[in-house]
């Protein structure tokens, strides 16, 4: 069980520093908007490349980005 929990936790913290640079890059004070932006972007990649592209992408990604790809947009 500590294995799993150290993977949540590993990859938790691997979004918030992807989130954290991504908002650094773009001179945004607001993470939130930055999350956004990266979740958009990676749904525009999804629905333009094949699904070997995609699998590839995705395998890079760690899993809780990964996992942005599928998430309805907010209403």
């Amino acid at each position: 069980m500590t294995a799993h929990l150290q993977t949540i936790d590993h990859t938790v913290q691997l979004t918030r520093e992807w989130v954290h640079e991504l908002s650094k890059l773009l001179d945004w004070g607001d993470e939130q908007r930055a999350w956004r932006m990266l979740r958009v972007t990676l749904q525009a990649l999804r629905d333009w490349l094949n699904v070997n592209e995609a699998a590839q992408l995705g395998a890079q990604l760690p899993l809780l980005v990964r996992g942005l790809r599928f998430v309805p947009p907010a209403v």
